[in-house]
């Protein structure tokens, strides 16, 4: 047997808006440590963030007060960095999406989330199964017994929504270990054991094409994340609110304003729109500001994000023009 500890853990997240200066001046009180995960862990819920996370609901349990569906393969669709993750999570912090103790000490997990990687085959999506419901340890599996294995362990475990993060990578690779992947996922569908929730990419899609038998299992609704175009309106108003709503949660003295005039265009320039992409620049920037004990993110915190992640010989970087700004303003 394969002694293993279960690694995936739900971080909480931090949501709570400073819109008093009261209410910044308790924050600032607190300790660095405390600030840092503050930003780390900042999550703000715009309207498409909860929209999405019904989407989600809406597959796992298609009937308000009904029960989880069982047989269908569908999907979660957005671009890299786009946000797709950090909405899955919100749906599995759900209260009655959390692993369950039942009277005897034993566990039920409604919902299961793997990591799909580049190059997993069967064995390894089984093992996952089994790390993912907290087993003590993997069994040896072998070519005749991990299908069976994989089904038992999702029964047992209770599981009625498996998702797949990153599962793009399952379509990648050799054919022999695809289609030996899809013979899992299909099989716990024929079983009517669970739902499967791919989350990914566009790739996905593609990859569905080439495996009519699971596409075939629900012919797979899709939610998406929209792509930021620059010229439509709502996506300027959407993300503009998105980093207002960011904004108003960074643990400072001062608010940030990081969805004002003079910074919203470097933003896009960027991020191309992704609020993924945009978090990873305001964490660290916001953790340059502590470091400097300024009052708030400023543009010069920003733009010391992005020189971070200069490529070399890149001329031109977002936020440059605020390079002449002191750290701790």
């Amino acid at each position: 047997m394969i002694e293993h500890r279960n690694l995936d853990t739900l971080f909480p997240f931090h949501t709570t808006m400073f819109d008093t200066a009261e209410k910044r001046q308790v924050v600032v009180e607190k300790s660095p440590h405390e600030r840092q995960t503050m930003i780390e862990h900042l999550v703000f819920r715009y309207p498409g963030f909860e929209e999405n996370v019904q989407r989600l609901v809406g597959f796992h349990r298609p009937v308000e007060e009904g029960h989880a569906q069982c047989g269908f393969a569908g999907g979660f669709i957005g671009a890299p960095r786009s946000g797709k993750t950090t909405i899955v999570s919100a749906f599995r912090q759900m209260p009655e999406h959390r692993a369950q103790t039942q009277q005897d000490g034993s566990k039920l997990y409604p919902v299961a989330w793997v990591q799909g990687r580049a190059g997993m085959n069967n064995f390894d999506l089984v093992g996952a199964i089994f790390k993912a419901t907290e087993a003590s340890s993997v069994p040896r599996m072998t070519r005749d017994s991990v299908k069976e294995q994989g089904a038992r362990r999702i029964l047992m475990s209770g599981v009625r929504l498996l998702i797949v993060d990153d599962a793009h990578h399952l379509f990648r690779g050799r054919r022999e270990t695809k289609e030996n992947v899809i013979d899992i996922l299909v099989d716990l569908l024929n079983k009517r054991l669970c739902n499967i929730l791919l989350v990914g990419v566009n790739d996905i899609d593609d990859g569905m094409e080439q495996f009519a038998h699971f596409h075939g299992r629900g012919h797979f609704p899709a939610p998406r994340i929209e792509t930021y175009v620059p010229t439509e309106l709502k996506h300027k108003v959407e993300f503009n609110g998105f980093l207002k709503g960011v904004s108003a949660r960074l643990p400072f003295l001062e608010e940030s304003r990081l969805d004002a005039p003079d910074l919203f265009p470097h933003f896009v320039e960027a991020t191309r729109g992704l609020k993924g992409a945009a978090m990873d620049i305001i964490v660290d920037a916001g953790c340059i500001a502590l470091n400097h004990r300024a009052s708030r993110v400023t543009g010069r915190h920003l733009y010391e994000a992005c020189f971070k992640r200069a490529k070399p010989g890149q001329k031109s970087l977002p936020f440059q023009v605020f390079e002449g700004m002191p750290l701790n303003a």
